[in-house]
């Protein structure tokens, strides 16, 4: 599992970043981090769930299918976050800034 924190009091632009690029970079954080809070909150609730968690327990089922839409929602913003990191990146290298 992947754990990242945000640096907190980034400025856009210094040490020679492309300021879109960092921001790109920060709004997919921020969704990665709202992904991440609604899946851990549907897992919760799955497992809060009353027994049996079964496929004939439709309150599971419907708990556990809620989870699954949030979970791909991470996967998803995991993703954005990795194009948006590895775009800022090749901003940053020097083949690509002449």
């Amino acid at each position: 599992m992947m754990h990242f924190k945000p640096a907190i009091g980034y400025v856009a632009g210094e040490g020679g970043t492309d300021g879109r690029a960092a921001s790109a970079v920060e709004e997919s954080i921020l969704a990665f981090c709202a992904a991440k809070r609604a899946a851990d909150e549907s897992l919760r609730h799955v497992q809060e769930s009353p027994p049996p968690h079964v496929a004939a327990n439709r309150t599971f089922t419907m708990l556990y299918e809620a989870h699954l839409r949030d979970r791909e929602a991470l996967f998803e913003a995991m993703r954005r976050l990795e194009e948006a990191c590895g775009a800022q990146g090749q901003r940053d290298t020097p083949a690509a800034n002449p």
